[in-house]
């Protein structure tokens, strides 16, 4: 026996031996046919994994394709991999549904069907390993790129020149000049119309997209310059704020600037005559000062150019025929061939406007809605019936074509009118009007009201046919120079002459204006020492004045010659006595002294002689008082008394004289005067029976009397207790009032209200909501609820929804008809409305469909958003809500909030841009479906919650971070992603940051302060993703009061692509930190600029040495190390730092200009190695300015020796050497 089993020993050996190795395969085969369902399963829900990424990179890719970009090739490939991949799953989990009814008893029918299901089970692991594949790369940094440059283009016309030779040969020309460092100024030299401006723009475009320069600033020199506004062009283009008077102070700032950059393109649009770049503060390459800046210029003048030093000069000629005609086709949108009676007369007019392309075109847009061959024919005989000589001929008469097509000679005095204001000037729609209403232009209109509807009318169609262009803002237009000059032109061959100069350098009376049928006179008179005593203007109608030194005055007898004056405007000058010696002016309807200061002797009672004055205006002067006289002006129309803010009275009964007054502006003015005067001053209003427009703020809601009505204003703007924008074209209603106010004078305002303010609620509550049908809110754009005691409201709607204490702003569903309230309301703010539980009815789902903007702060009793009347407590229905135009949601000190509503299931704000979430401490999620359900099996964004790929910002303060760290955002949230701040959120550890930030890779600004658990900010090694740039858009970072960080960056490979882009870093009061920077992430920082270090108590160092490998790589390497666009350094209250660096690195800063160094108490030196500072020209210590004159460590030692000698008590820095 005992032999048997030594026989038999080694074969179990063997067996068990060959067991254990065919163990795995065997486990893995078995392991498809006992893990079937979970294969199954984990593909199924892999799949719908996928299809959602899928899903959500299809949105991007829309996005970008509506916005003509590229999409990138690996993008296509991994969408259309995934569209396989699905056919191939959808296979596998088709089959894995038909189960099989019937076993059959043989052993075949058994080993059948476990034979299927091992196959399927193998099909979906490997599918399932596929899926894991694709989902992996999804994180694309980006799925487009962009498009070409757009060209920028003064009209928008313009854009049908594109790709014509004769433009794209100079363009390529100029591009190739900006690259040859032995050019430094280029001229573009053509006649007025020709195109240079949109040249310009279309360079400076292209050149900052093909990356040849940093920055492209571009000016409107305009034929009267004015120095003051070039600079504050350019600052403005930089980002630097002017404050100082002085040119050359201004200039030197702006210089400064100028030179901190490397390659700066600098556009001089419109030059006239030589101008000295110095004196504006441009730098020009050629005399060594800046290399990098280049000059590119535009005038109609060659001799300007030369003037100007152009190194090269490109000349913009006339279109070539082919060319205008393609032009002409383009712009009239129609083909002649097919209209043969009209081909070649069409053909003619192209041939008259001389191949000029803003010709061309503004012919075109007059002709183009014309079936009518008489028009075309007759618009061709004005073009050969004008002989104006000159270059400009052409221009002129093709403009003046246009002119004549305008519809009515008002329309065209308005267009003249604009005329008379400077170059480049933002005219204000409103000055028309009042200019237009003076000269009795608007025939046939009934009042004021009239008259501004016709004028705006007027202002659209002008802009129709590209005689003007949109101003700054939609209550202002533009006028190009050239049309301003044809403008000017035409009005020297009518009836009208006018005589307009604007610019520096006008220091007398121009001789122009001796001319006895001048009709109209704008000046500016700055640098003017007189006015002329003898001026013969007898047909003059309108003066308009601008600026003047305080010697300027007005010599007696200054008007005598001026029987037909009707306007006056003058602007910023000192008024006395003989500025308003009008006894003559007998027909004047508009009187406007704004901007202006009034002397002891200037008397406003002479005012009340001018008995046909309709408009009066004081904007922004400061008039004290109002006498009684302005009482006699019967016929006043507009009483502007906007910004008088000196004003102290209004003498009793004044107002209530002005019988046929119809607009009162006093936004500005804050009417704080004695409360009987203010009482009966308000009072006189109701009388007013033509009063259709009013602004008017009161201190305090007393002043108004209690029985005060608004009767037929249709534009207001009233603010009682608080003050408003004085630049607001919507009607307005700001009031502060108390509860137990009566709204009865304000109901029939509420109809037409586009903003409404309100502080205090029972006037809303009790007297509008109760009764929608006399007041409703579907002109209401922007609301906010301030400091409201929601416990007043009982009756909000139809149906009389009565329940004590409801505390809810909701909008009840009426079993009667029912009209939303508030569907277009855009913006809606509630702050301290500590009653409130809930804001919107569920019930009214589309009252808030165009609401943009939502802010709703410290309503204590709040608990959702959105609430469902009358709820079923057994069976509660859910509903989706969708905000489409949703763009900034903020929520803020909420303490009761726990969602948005227990009734919505699906909350979609596909717009949103904007995110802030602060205080909130029982918020769970956006929904809050299951009152029952764990808060850990929701996310904050799950995607059925919100859906957003839009999202650029996202602040989240003092809130509970655990459900973002349990279940983290989806990447679709992220994808637009430009700002992230999180801020005293104490439970966000590093593990959940580094995980946040591997989401958005566009992400610009990311800001942290008091987060007591961050310890990293950017573990580096949990960042980087398939060897993609970590966070290479991130310029801003600003860290703060982080009390357990000890490092900014850690946990990285030696070397790595990242934070390229990084312009700014701020740290402060970070107490554990010991350095900033090491030498691997210091040299990637190539386009850091600012470096602020403040108040961290434990900092020795800023740039520390890394690892002992990255200290021997960095011996291999040069010594030095190079920060080559840092400008400002700040080390501030930094009680241990002993030096920047204290390693023997050798530092160059070639951009360094500002070092600012104070309570640094233990800091010996700057570095142990060198500083190289080329322009560093001084130091501040301790708020101290001190010329730098040595080196930066020499400097530093030498003051530190100066204050030890001084006062050795006071010195901040130690003298001693590192050796």
């Amino acid at each position: 026996m005992i032999g048997l089993v030594a026989l038999l020993d080694p074969l179990v050996t063997v067996t068990l031996k060959i067991g254990g190795w065919l163990a795995d395969p065997i486990k893995n085969q078995y392991g498809y046919l006992f893990n079937y369902t979970t294969n199954i399963k984990k593909l199924r829900d892999g799949v719908e994994d996928l299809e959602n990424s899928r899903a959500s990179v299809q949105q991007s890719v829309d996005a970008a394709l509506r916005n003509l970009q590229v999409i990138k090739p690996d993008v296509l490939a991994w969408m259309n991999g995934v569209d396989e991949l699905k056919k191939e799953a959808d296979e596998v989990l088709q089959a894995s549904s038909v189960r099989v009814h019937k076993w059959l008893w043989c052993f075949g029918g058994r080993f059948h069907d476990i034979k299927s299901r091992y196959s399927r089970s193998r099909k979906a692991v490997k599918t399932m390993e596929y899926v894991l594949e694709l989902q992996e790369k999804y994180k694309f940094n980006k799925v487009s790129d962009p498009p070409m440059p757009v060209e920028i283009t003064d009209y928008i016309y313009f854009s049908n020149s594109e790709g014509f030779e004769s433009r794209v040969s100079v363009r390529t020309d100029i591009m190739e000049s900006l690259q040859d460092d032995a050019i430094c100024v280029i001229g573009v030299c053509g006649m007025g119309g020709v195109g240079k401006t949109t040249m310009a723009k279309e360079v400076g475009v292209r050149a900052k997209g093909e990356h040849l320069f940093d920055v492209v600033v571009m000016v409107d020199v305009t034929q009267t310059p004015n120095k003051k506004t070039i600079q504050s062009s350019i600052a403005e283009h930089l980002g630097l704020k002017l404050q100082e008077e002085s040119l050359s102070v201004r200039a030197a700032r702006i210089s400064a600037r100028l030179k901190a950059l490397t390659r700066v393109l600098v556009i001089l649009d419109d030059i006239w005559t030589r101008l000295d770049l110095e004196e504006l503060g441009v730098p020009l390459g050629s005399d060594g000062q800046h290399h990098g800046c280049k000059i590119l210029l535009t005038s109609r003048s060659i001799s300007a150019c030369n003037q100007m030093k152009a190194d090269k000069i490109f000349k913009i000629r006339e279109m070539p025929e082919n060319e205008a005609w393609l032009l002409f086709e383009r712009t009239a949108e129609r083909s002649f061939h097919r209209d043969p009676s009209l081909h070649q007369v069409a053909r003619d007019i192209v041939e008259k406007c001389g191949g000029l392309p803003l010709a061309i075109v503004t012919i075109a847009r007059a002709l183009e809605s014309e079936k009518d061959k008489s028009m075309w024919d007759d618009a061709l005989q004005r073009l050969r019936s004008y002989n104006l000589e000159g270059e400009y001929a052409s221009v002129y008469s093709s403009l003046e074509v246009t002119y004549n097509f305008l519809e009515s000679d008002e329309m065209k005095h308005v267009f003249l009118l604009c005329c008379l204001f400077p170059e480049s000037h933002d005219i204000s729609i409103e000055d028309l009007l009042r200019l237009g209403l003076g000269l009795s232009l608007f025939k046939k209109t009934d009042g004021v009201s009239e008259a501004r509807i016709r004028t705006h009318a007027f202002v659209q169609k002008l802009k129709n046919l590209n005689l003007l262009l949109d101003g700054g803002d939609e209550l202002s237009v533009k006028l190009h120079d050239l049309v301003r000059d044809s403008g000017l032109n035409i009005a020297s061959t009518n009836k009208h002459v006018f005589v307009v100069k604007h610019g520096d350098g006008l220091q007398f009376w121009p001789s122009e204006l001796t001319d006895e049928c001048c009709t109209s006179i704008s000046l500016r008179c700055d640098e003017m020492s007189e006015l002329p005593d003898n001026l013969n203007c007898p047909k003059l109608e309108l003066l308009h004045l601008v600026g003047g030194n305080q010697s300027l005055e007005f010599p007696t007898g200054f008007y005598d010659v001026m029987a037909e004056l009707k306007v006056i405007l003058l602007r910023g000058m000192l008024i006395r006595s003989t500025s308003l010696s009008l006894e003559v002016s007998i027909k004047l309807r508009n009187l406007s002294l704004e901007y202006c200061t009034f002397d002891k002797t200037s008397d406003l009672s002479m005012i009340g002689n001018l008995v046909k004055l309709e408009i009066l205006s004081f904007v922004h002067s400061d008039v004290k008082e109002l006498p009684i006289e302005i009482g006699n002006l019967s016929q006043l129309k507009v009483l502007d008394l906007t910004g008088c803010g000196d004003l102290f009275n209004i003498a009793p009964g004044l107002l209530q004289r002005l019988i046929h007054l119809e607009e009162l502006y006093m936004t500005g003015t804050l009417v704080s005067w004695p409360d009987e005067q203010t009482t009966t001053c308000i009072r006189e209003l109701n009388s007013l029976s033509l009063l259709t427009a009013l602004e008017i703020e009161l201190s305090v809601y007393d002043l108004l009397p209690h029985d005060f009505i608004f009767r037929r204003l249709k534009r207001f703007k009233v603010c009682i207790g608080f003050s408003t924008e004085s630049k607001m074209a919507q009607n307005t209603l700001t009031l502060r009032l108390p509860a137990s106010w009566e709204a009865d004078g304000f109901e029939i305002l509420f109809n037409r209200t586009e903003i409404l303010h309100l502080h205090g609620w029972r006037l809303l509550a009790n007297s509008i909501l109760s009764n929608p049908e006399s007041s409703n809110f579907l002109m209401l754009r922007n609301l906010k609820l301030e400091s409201c005691d929601m416990c007043h409201l009982t009756e909000i709607c139809h149906g009389q929804y009565h329940e004590t204490a409801v505390g809810e702003i909701t909008i009840d569903e009426p079993e009667t008809s029912w009209k939303p309230l508030f569907r277009n309301l855009h913006d809606l703010e509630i702050v301290r409305c500590v009653n409130l539980r809930s804001i919107f009815s569920l019930n009214a789902p589309t009252d808030f469909l165009k609401l943009e903007n939502l802010k709703i702060t410290g309503c204590e009793m709040m608990e959702e958003i959105f609430l469902k009347k009358k709820r079923d407590q057994d069976e509660r229905s859910v509903v989706e809500i969708e905000l489409p135009n949703l763009k900034c949601l903020i929520l803020e000190d909420l303490p009761r909030l726990t969602g948005f509503s227990k009734d919505v299931s699906s909350l979609v704000l596909p717009q949103l841009l904007e995110f802030r979430l602060r205080n909130l401490p029982k918020f769970q999620a956006l929904n809050i479906v299951d009152e029952n359900r764990s808060s850990a099996n929701h996310s904050l964004f799950d995607q059925k919650i919100l859906a957003t790929t839009q999202l650029k910002v996202l602040s989240i303060s003092k809130m509970k971070m655990k459900e973002i760290q349990k279940h983290l955002l989806p990447v679709s949230c992220f994808v637009s992603l430009r700002v992230m701040s999180f801020c005293k959120c104490d439970d966000l550890s590093s593990v959940v940051l580094s995980d946040l930030l591997r989401k958005p890779k566009g992400l610009k600004l990311l800001h942290l302060e008091d987060c007591h658990l961050v310890e990293i900010v950017f573990e580096i090694q949990k960042l980087l993703t398939e060897g993609l740039p970590v966070l290479n858009n991130l310029s801003d970072l600003e860290l703060e009061s982080l009390p357990k960080m000890t490092h900014i960056w850690k946990h990285g490979p030696e070397t790595f692509v990242g934070f390229q882009n990084l312009t700014k870093l701020s740290v402060a009061s970070c107490h554990q930190l010991t350095y900033v920077l090491l030498p691997s992430i210091a040299t990637i920082l190539a386009h850091l600029q600012e470096l602020s270090v403040t108040e961290c108590q434990r900092m020795t160092v800023i740039l520390k040495e890394g690892s002992q490998h990255e200290a021997i790589q960095a011996t291999n390497r040069s010594d030095q190390l190079v920060f080559p666009r840092l400008k400002s350094l700040e080390l501030i209250d930094l009680p241990s730092l002993r030096c920047f660096c204290s390693e023997l690195h050798d530092f160059i800063w070639p951009s360094l200009e500002t070092v600012w160094i104070d309570c640094c108490k233990e800091m010996m030196i700057f570095t142990a190695g060198t500083s190289s500072t080329p322009k560093l020209r001084e130091i501040w210590i301790n708020g101290t300015n001190h010329t730098i004159e040595r080196d930066l460590n020499t400097e530093l030692q030498w003051l530190q020796q100066q204050l030890n000698d001084g006062d050795s008590s006071d010195s901040t820095f130690r003298s001693s050497v590192i050796e």
